[in-house]
């Protein structure tokens, strides 16, 4: 007889989507094009806290697809942008609700374009695309790279020369 494990209830994250809305889908299909062509794929993001409620946050999301060689185009070029908005539950870390924007955040967004590039061309004669996976987490060497820089400016700071006015004549 199989065994029958319960799954405990799921937590929620500590972002939720509160809403989301695309405000650029351009898709072009390039015919001809070549099989083998390689393309590149660049995301922009932007991310800002409301002036309001520190724990509500606006993150905007583009992404690119162009042609390396033009020689060898690719089946599509696409740019696509989406805004949403966020909430962080109360008592997450101050120090880290940046961090989660930059990653979970700009991540629930690539995949909303993921869905709306591979339905518009889902559709095309050049055949369906889906965004590859990636991450939006900095790598151990980034990290350590953006420590470095951070120590470096503190003890910039802490090096100045104190500038004094000696009123005394």
């Amino acid at each position: 007889m199989p065994s029958t494990t319960t799954q405990p209830l799921l937590n929620a994250s500590p972002l939720q989507i509160i809403e989301h809305a695309f405000t650029k889908v351009e898709v072009r299909a390039n015919n001809p094009y070549a099989e083998n062509s390689s393309a590149n794929l660049t995301c922009n993001r932007s991310i800002e806290s409301s002036k309001d409620s520190p724990d509500i946050w606006k993150v905007s999301l583009e992404v690119k697809i162009d042609t390396i060689d033009q020689a060898k185009p690719t089946n599509y070029t696409a740019a696509i942008a989406v805004t949403g908005k966020f909430r962080i539950r109360d008592g997450y870390p101050t120090e880290k609700k940046r961090t989660l924007m930059e990653v979970t955040a700009a991540t629930i967004l690539y995949g909303c374009c993921r869905e709306m590039l591979a339905t518009v061309t889902g559709r095309c004669e050049n055949g369906i695309v889906s965004l590859p996976s990636i991450t939006f987490a900095s790598s151990p060497d980034e990290e350590k790279n953006m420590a470095k820089k951070t120590v470096a400016r503190k003890a910039a700071k802490k090096a100045k020369p104190k500038v004094s006015s000696d009123q005394s004549s």
